[in-house]
């Protein structure tokens, strides 16, 4: 054993130089691009540093997707001290498509058409037609993405976008968004991107009800330029339903970049999640979320639009409400003179700042019929207000969003797909106000993080 071991250590520190590299398989793939992902084993000068550059050249290759087998030998070269690297590749499909169902953010099922074409011009570029269209949104989206820009890890994206929402039921509006981004992603979860977008906000009447004058009022078209950074730490041991580890985001924008629209926005979201005893799971989670306006005397002249601000309730945000249930509201307003207007019936407007925390013990799953199912219980809390201004935020201020803090308990159950997350759970509103839209039994989709 012990000559065994200096044998393979000295077989790791033997000298040895990458003469040529030989490429064959390849039709469609450039073959610089295949040479430039090896390209550390150039500079190496020892068996066991260029094994460790060509596997790395393997795995670089294989994540862009065009390729389906990556085979490295060693050839000899024309000294004792070198080697030719041949490379034997095998080309993946070029053109994906899928069409199907899924759920959106809330909560209806969107049929989607999904249009993928890989390696574009020869080196990893892809370009994506994406459609989905359900019952209050359609989204069009057109997206060119380039990974291992130049000589880097850094991969590129460039997007353009035409959506339309329909808020009648929360707000009274809808909204049609025409955009178009530019993103870096780098390797260590950072994002880096530029956005122009048009944006219309259109008033809907619902019933024997008008729009409120807050969505009367902004009832235009705006033209809105953006620079976004977000970071993300992940080390969640599964993508679709985790047990351990934490998962945190942190995304700035700043607009104004072009454009009549100006704020800085910034939101925070975090998962921390921990064993208890030997069967149970504890997750832990917590979201922030601030808007600010940029101009004179900010929120008083300067206000933030409806179509920025942060919206609270549903699934997702804040069990036991209903999807944008809590928050500010604008009254509507009657078609008929003397018509009794609820506060539940008033607008959704958005707030300035959100802020939610939430603890959930799940139990481990039990299969029924090739099923999962997860138990799970929570408690959730949280509130999302205007701001007057940042500076009259007093300590009269704080205790008033102690005190009208919405809180909710209660069970559910999960189910993990392999494409997502289904939950099913009940809860009980333990604190509310008057204009909240509570809502106990409620069904979401979660997809991967």
């Amino acid at each position: 054993i012990g000559e065994h071991e200096i044998s393979m250590a000295s077989l790791e520190d033997a000298s040895i130089r990458v003469e040529d590299i030989i490429v064959k398989g390849n039709t469609r793939t450039a073959t610089d691009f295949i040479i430039r992902a090896f390209r550390g084993a150039r500079r190496v000068r020892s068996f066991g540093s260029l094994v460790g550059a060509t596997n790395e050249g393997q795995q670089r290759l294989l994540s862009t997707g065009i390729l389906s087998k990556v085979d490295v030998s060693m050839l000899p070269g024309s000294t004792d001290d070198s080697t030719v690297l041949y490379i034997e590749v095998e080309e993946a499909k070029r053109y994906r498509g899928h069409v199907g169902t899924s759920q959106n953010a809330d909560g209806e099922q969107s049929l989607e058409i999904d249009l993928n074409v890989k390696n574009v011009f020869g080196r990893a570029e892809s370009l994506r037609l994406f459609s989905a269209q359900a019952v209050t949104s359609r989204q069009f989206s057109f997206i060119f993405d380039k990974p291992y820009l130049g000589n880097t890890s850094v991969r590129g994206q460039i997007s353009a976008s035409a959506d339309a929402y329909d808020y009648a039921r929360y707000s009274s509006l809808t909204e049609k968004v025409r955009s178009f981004v530019c993103s870096l992603f780098t390797q260590k979860g950072h994002t880096v991107s530029a956005e122009w977008s048009w944006r219309d906000i259109i008033p809907v009447t619902n019933g024997s009800l008008k729009p409120s004058k807050r969505v009367m009022d902004e009832a235009s078209t705006s033209f809105k330029g953006s620079l976004i950074h977000s970071y993300v730490h992940n080390t969640l041991d599964d993508h679709i339903d985790p047990d351990l580890g934490q998962y945190v985001k942190v995304t700035n924008e700043l607009a104004g970049v072009g454009g009549d629209t100006h704020f800085i926005k910034s939101e925070v979201n975090s998962l921390s999640l921990h064993p208890l005893g030997s069967f149970l799971s504890l997750a832990l989670s917590m979201n922030l979320g601030l808007i600010q306006p940029l101009g004179s005397d900010q929120f008083n002249n300067c206000p933030t639009r409806i179509i920025d601000r942060f919206f609270l309730g549903g699934p997702k945000s804040l069990r036991g409400f209903r999807t944008k249930g809590v928050g500010p509201r604008d009254p509507k307003r009657p078609l008929v003179e003397n018509t009794t207007v609820l506060p539940t019936q008033g607008d959704a407007i958005g707030g300035d700042l959100y802020a939610t925390v939430a603890a959930k013990v799940s139990l481990p799953g039990t299969v029924v019929k090739g099923i999962t199912l997860r138990p799970f219980g929570f408690i959730n809390g949280g509130n999302l207000v205007m701001l007057p201004s940042v500076a009259e935020v007093n300590r009269a201020k704080v205790h008033e969003w102690i005190r009208t803090t919405r809180l909710a308990a209660g069970v559910g159950l999960a189910v993990p797909l392999p494409f997502g997350r289904l939950e099913l759970s009940y809860a009980w509103v333990l604190s509310k106000q008057d204009y909240d839209k509570p809502k106990p039994f409620q069904l979401g989709f979660f997809a991967h993080f």
